[in-house]
């Protein structure tokens, strides 16, 4: 994935204890796809990858009173990210078909579109 134009693996931070379970992408916006379309696609190929950080927290329906409010930062952010598949059950070929599947959809961007319009995706 980092080296697909518009997409970057988000890198961890060395210093900080982790688990490593997670792989995550940030959406540019050299990307065609909304992150919405993106998982679209990526579904109905059967690769699991999920949205991260959705919904933002402050639109996350709570069993108690909160405040809300229009947050424009988070929202923007909350439509840039994704957790690719990851795990035990996911093998190195695994991996390097998606990075193959992200790289098709890309260079053809334009057919999927209008693919997606004509067919209501």
């Amino acid at each position: 994935v980092d080296k697909i134009e518009g997409l970057t693996v988000v890198k961890y931070d060395k210093t900080e204890k982790r688990t490593y379970k997670n792989i995550l992408i940030e959406i540019e916006d050299e990307w065609p796809f909304s992150r919405e379309d993106t998982l679209k696609l990526m579904h109905a190929d059967n690769m699991l990858a999920r949205p991260y950080y959705w919904p933002p927290l402050h639109k996350k329906e709570t069993s108690y009173q909160t405040i809300t409010g229009k947050i424009q930062y988070a929202e923007k952010i909350s439509e840039k990210y994704i957790l690719m598949p990851s795990g035990d059950f996911v093998s190195t070929n695994d991996i390097k078909m998606i990075g193959d599947y992200l790289q098709l959809i890309r260079k053809n961007a334009k057919e999927i579109k209008e693919k997606i319009v004509h067919e209501h995706f």
